[in-house]
């Protein structure tokens, strides 16, 4: 419900044309070979433990980025703006610059799945941009996470031919609430 949604993000429902950087230094990467080499495709390195920390050479708490995490591949962890509230709720904080990479149905063919980059842009609220890796001219940008993420999902079902609509947890497909 739009209660909802403002309840979580911000209160503009409209997109927002947001003008943040290109693409070019955000690359959707799933697995990447650690500081000793190789990579054994499942995101760590021969040095790296499954809870992304390296055995060997960092302090506990440290973590290098890329880094997946249940499922989507956090790039930056962005910056937190505590002096503006629109930047936080109680639910979740939105550090301008976050970013993840994850998979999930194309927009372009929604049958098959693609990945998707989720950024956190500056504004004078959040700016919350999902770009489809298949259609990456094309990216949608509001600042609501769940409206933005609402806008995939509607595009997604008007080519499966699906009139229903729901709202989806955009926080949550953003890798914001994720405990880890």
């Amino acid at each position: 419900t739009s209660s909802e949604l403002d309840h979580e993000g911000g209160s503009d429902f409209t997109d927002t044309g947001c003008q943040g950087e290109g693409l070019e230094h955000v690359l959707p990467v799933t697995s990447s070979p650690g500081p000793e080499g190789a990579s054994h495709g499942d995101g760590f390195s021969d040095e790296e433990q499954e809870d992304g920390m390296s055995s060997a050479d960092e302090a506990p708490g440290d973590i290098t980025v890329p880094i997946t995490i249940s499922g989507f591949t956090v790039h930056s962890f962005g910056t937190i703006e505590w002096q503006r509230e629109q930047f936080h709720t109680p639910k979740a904080i939105y550090p301008i610059g976050f970013t993840i990479s994850r998979k999930y149905y194309s927009i372009a063919n929604p049958r098959e799945q693609c990945t998707y980059v989720c950024r956190i842009l500056e504004g004078d609220v959040p700016q919350f941009e999902i770009t489809c890796l298949d259609e990456p001219d094309k990216p949608i940008c509001t600042s609501n996470p769940s409206l933005s993420w609402s806008r995939v999902q509607a595009h997604i079902n008007a080519a499966l031919g699906i009139t229903e609509s729901r709202v989806v947890p955009g926080i949550d497909y953003y890798g914001l609430t994720n405990p880890k």
